[in-house]
Formats: structure tokens, sequence, C-alpha cells
């Protein structure tokens, strides 16, 4: 389901990263590069050898993402620099095991696995690296939210389902929309459209309460669903 959204979306996301939100969660499970964003802006702010490494780790993957979804033809060799990608994060989470960027580092090295259909390291390693943060740190809810949609294409529907809704009505959570949005939209695409409206009604909520980044970006994509209903 979220990996659909994703490749419908990569090819305008890569042009325009216009909002961070938007960015960092455009699907869940293996199809989910939000950490490598949430890793270059915050890595603005710091820097280090840590940081110098994580970049060249993360140019790796980028490379590895460009070939999974620009060619079909190169997936089987995408698949393949997800293990060295694999292998630089290793080198990263040994070398620089203290430093305030290795949540992120987790987060992405969580993707490979999801990738090549390993949910069960996904969520191991994605687990491990929100242990690792504070409920204050940057990213921690979207990572949460992540956590939740890799467990949806895992076939762990309740748990899932569970997150979503205490995320999407968490005061605490600034980006209550973000996880509103994708539970109304997994119930959309199962055709319960009265908990879709359910969920993108407390959607419109959030958004209502103009939160400091602005106008939700996942309003209009709910909005149009909404028309329908």
């Amino acid at each position: 389901m979220i990996q659909a959204m994703m490749q419908d979306w990569y090819r305008e996301i890569v042009e325009d990263k216009y909002t961070l939100t938007f960015v960092i969660i455009i699907g869940g499970a293996g199809v989910f590069w939000g950490a490598k964003e949430l890793y270059t802006r915050y890595a603005m702010h710091v820097g280090g050898k840590a940081q110098i490494v994580v970049a060249e780790a993360v140019e790796e993957y980028d490379k590895a993402l460009y070939n999974y979804f620009e060619k079909e033809e190169s997936k089987e060799l995408a698949l393949q620099q997800f293990d060295d990608v694999q292998i630089a994060f290793d080198t990263v989470l040994k070398q620089h095991s203290g430093s305030s960027l290795v949540p992120y580092a987790l987060a992405i090295k969580a993707d490979t696995f999801a990738y090549k259909g390993d949910f069960k390291s996904a969520l191991s390693v994605l687990d491990s690296a929100i242990s690792k943060m504070s409920v204050s740190a940057p990213g921690y809810y979207l990572l949460k939210t992540k956590y939740a949609l890799m467990q949806l294409d895992a076939g762990q529907t309740e748990a899932a389902l569970s997150s979503l809704k205490d995320l999407s009505f968490n005061s605490d959570n600034p980006t209550a929309d973000t996880a509103a949005f994708f539970l109304g939209y997994y119930y959309w695409t199962i055709h319960d459209k009265e908990k879709a409206r359910g969920a993108w009604k407390a959607l419109e909520a959030t958004d209502n309460k103009k939160v400091a980044s602005g106008t939700s970006p996942w309003l209009q994509f709910a909005q149009e669903k909404l028309q329908n209903i």
C-alpha cells in the first residue's frame, strides 16, 4: 500500500523537496527514505567525523534508491547496493557509537532491510533507533510513525493501526497530522470510508490548530479523498 504511494511520488519529491514533513514521511515499510532527510537537516547543525562518515553512507543509499525506483531493470543491482549500504552504516555505528546521529543512521539502515523484504530485521533496527532517542528529539514521532507504517507492510496490522491512532490523537506529537493521514489512507485502501473520514477529520482538526510548520502538507490529499466520500 504505502510502497505504491512512494513509487508514485518519488520523482516529484526528488525534484522538489518543499516540505520537510512531506519528505520525511512519504512511505512506510521499506519504501521510506525520510530518515535521510532527517539526517540531512540535523547534520547541518553539527560537525565532526561522524557527520562526514554518515554523509558518505547516505550518498551510497541515494544511489541504491535511484536504481530501485528509476530503472526497473536495475532493481537487482539496487538490492546488492543495499547490502553495501548496510556495511557502510555498520561502520558508522561501530566507529561513532556515541554520536547523536546514530538513531538516524539506524533508521536508514532499517530501510535497507525492508526494501529487501526482511521486515523482522527492519523493525528490530528501527526499534533500536527509536530507543536511542528522547521524546523531544528531532524526528522522534516521525520515526514512531514510520515504525507503525513498517508494521503494516510486515502484516502486523492490528498493532500498526493502534499505534497510528495513538500518534494521531497525541497532543504532544507535533506531526500528528502525518499519522492521521496514513491512518485514514489505510482505511481508504480497504474501502472503509467511514473510518477514513474519521481519521481525516482528525487531520483537519490538527491543521486548524496551525502548528508552527504551517498548513499540513497532508491536508490537501485528504480533502481530495473526502470529497469522494
